[in-house]
């Protein structure tokens, strides 16, 4: 399907070409994700259109045509949300930044080109006429539709990133949703710029990154490791550790939330964020488990029980992250291993019944239903017989 078929059978958009034909709004491109989505084959829920004129009032049109709810920014863009959709108009503009990672300064202009090459990357810097008379005229200034035949990712010039960093999360976000290999070019000044993350509000950096939660989170936040970009974070870590009830709002639990952003930071960060306030207890939890975590000396040959030993204190749902997170192949079917066989591993014995055998109140019983559950895991001892056996005759051995 050509993209001016794929326009008129969209619902919403069929709904809004008659409106985008008055003469007051000028041309009217749709732009952006909807037209990559397209040529990646990718059914896309949000529509963006470019306005010439009057992006105000084609917003409100837009909203009463869809009964939506409309919200208006700073920036000249305008938001219709209901529950079936989500449209961003916007006027035409020019972008300039005072430094890096400040936001810009606007300019309105009526030049859809232009509008097109200040955006972040080529595969985003697509328009497509919505005019009767143009309708399906594809504006492809930077050669976008090359770069997506190709798979590959490429800003639109040297200093997009140093303009705005918040655009180093969108490449990793894009390259492994997409499955795009990023240009050499544009990686290098990933390198370049990443030093500019700091220049960020603590909003702008905790919007990426749940941006990138709500994606392959594993795979995203390894590549912000190889980039070295948790690296920039971690400077930043207590500007922003204040929006930490922002983080309520991502899918995924809390320790695993505090993991990915802890697990490079050095152990003293963790011991000032408790200092500073209480509510950052679960932060210096975390950095401590994953600093507990890396001592450990991980074997190929380690058995079952000496490798129970090593995790038995890490609550399991960090473990859980931690096996997704690893990247040692053997480590990784370890902690696999191991969290099948604590969930099914239990003694058939306890302490009430080894008081019954004869053995006195004291440690000793802790000491040998420990010894068994090790025995256990490492599969010498198996039934309830196995289990009374093994202790009576460590009574016999006087050896509790």
């Amino acid at each position: 399907m050509n993209i001016k078929d794929a326009i008129l059978k969209n619902n919403a958009l069929s709904k809004l070409l008659k409106i985008c034909d008055e003469e007051r709004f000028g041309k009217v491109y749709i732009v952006g994700g909807f037209i990559r989505d397209h040529y990646f084959n990718i059914r896309s829920k949000d529509i963006d259109l470019s306005v010439e004129k009057n992006s105000n009032i084609l917003a409100n049109r837009i909203s009463n045509i869809f009964n939506a709810k409309l919200e208006n920014s700073m920036f000249s863009t305008h938001s219709i949300k209901s529950n079936q959709i989500k449209i961003d108009v916007a006027s035409m503009r020019n972008e300039s930044y005072t430094r890096p990672g400040s936001l810009p300064k606007i300019k309105l202009t009526n030049d859809i080109r232009g509008d097109l090459i200040r955006r972040d990357f080529t595969i985003n810097s697509l328009a497509v006429c919505l005019n009767t008379r143009d309708i399906g005229k594809i504006i492809d200034p930077l050669d976008g539709l090359s770069d997506i035949n190709n798979k590959i990712l490429r800003n639109n010039h040297s200093l997009s990133f140093s303009d705005d960093p918040t655009r180093i999360f969108r490449a990793i976000k894009y390259s492994n949703k997409l499955g795009l290999r990023i240009h050499p070019d544009t990686k290098n000044q990933i390198y370049e710029y990443k030093k500019f993350i700091k220049n960020l509000s603590s909003k702008r950096i905790l919007n990426e990154l749940n941006l990138l939660l709500e994606d392959d989170f594993h795979t995203n936040f390894k590549y912000l490791s190889k980039y070295n970009i948790m690296s920039e974070i971690e400077k930043n870590l207590i500007l922003f550790t204040d929006k930490i009830s922002s983080f309520n709002k991502l899918p995924i639990s809390k320790l695993q939330k505090i993991y990915l952003l802890t697990k490079n930071i050095d152990e003293k960060v963790g011991e000032s964020l408790h200092n500073k306030s209480p509510d950052f207890f679960e932060w210096s939890k975390s950095i401590k488990l994953n600093h507990m975590y890396k001592k450990i000396q991980f074997n190929k040959y380690i058995s079952s029980s000496e490798f129970y030993l090593s995790l038995k204190d890490f609550p399991r749902e960090f473990l859980l992250f931690m096996e997704l997170s690893e990247d040692r192949k053997y480590v990784k079917k370890q902690i696999s291993s191991y969290l099948k066989k604590t969930s099914k591993i239990k003694l058939y014995i306890n302490g009430s019944d080894l008081l019954k055998l004869g053995f006195k109140r004291g440690p000793a019983i802790g000491n040998i239903l420990n010894e068994i559950l090790l025995r256990k895991i490492n599969g010498e001892i198996k039934t309830k017989s196995d289990e009374i056996n093994f202790a009576l005759k460590k009574m016999k051995h006087n050896l509790p």
